[in-house]
């Protein structure tokens, strides 16, 4: 549902999968359609073996051969599936992203302030805007101050594709961004060469 709303208004974002996710052919028109990019939501981050392991794996089905980006799966405190392995250690995935190749642009950190949100000298975002509003930060917590920091530097806002459909909040609020964004000239995009 997500897709098909960005698809309708013309906005492209970056998607990232894990393994039980992998898009099914009506997601991967989709996601085409839209000129999306879509990466491995990392879950078993243990080691370096068991990350090749499971990026062997997500590349093996024909829709993601192609892929080159990752994300980190989970907030680095709970265990969120059968594989996942809850610890986040962003340094270890940059690494890892330099030593093979891809692409990690993105923590999972929670913005405390608009600096929080900018790109460091690495080309790294530590930090991004979670559209759920349960992982914000209580001083950094207003659509608005996404959109100032916005307004300076790229940043990274984020919503689960499910929460779009299941949270009435995070939902309004990414329907928010997109109209201030607008309203600002400010660009919606993906990862994948846009970063200035």
């Amino acid at each position: 549902m997500k897709l098909r709303f960005c698809n309708e208004i013309n906005i492209q974002g970056t998607f990232y999968h894990r393994i039980c996710t992998v898009p099914d052919p009506e997601t991967i028109e989709l996601l085409m359609n839209g000129n999306h990019e879509w990466g491995l939501h990392l879950e078993n981050s243990r080691s370096e073996e068991t990350f090749i392991q499971e990026w062997n794996e997500f590349r093996s089905h024909p829709s993601c051969s192609q892929t080159s980006s990752f994300s980190k799966h989970g907030s680095g405190v709970h265990r969120l599936g059968k594989f996942h392995y809850p610890i986040y250690e962003p340094e270890k995935y940059q690494k890892w992203a330099e030593k093979y190749n891809f692409q990690y642009p993105s923590g999972n950190g929670i913005a405390s302030c608009k600096e929080d949100l900018f790109i460091d000298e690495t080309g790294f975002f530590k930090s991004l805007f979670w559209l759920e509003p349960n992982y914000r930060n209580a001083s950094f917590a207003k659509v608005e101050d996404l959109i100032e920091a916005a307004l300076q530097s790229d940043v990274v806002a984020l919503i689960h594709p499910c929460n779009f459909v299941a949270d009435p909040i995070a939902r309004r609020d990414f329907e928010f961004m997109i109209e201030l964004a607008s309203k600002n000239s400010i660009s919606i995009k993906s990862f994948k060469g846009n970063i200035n």
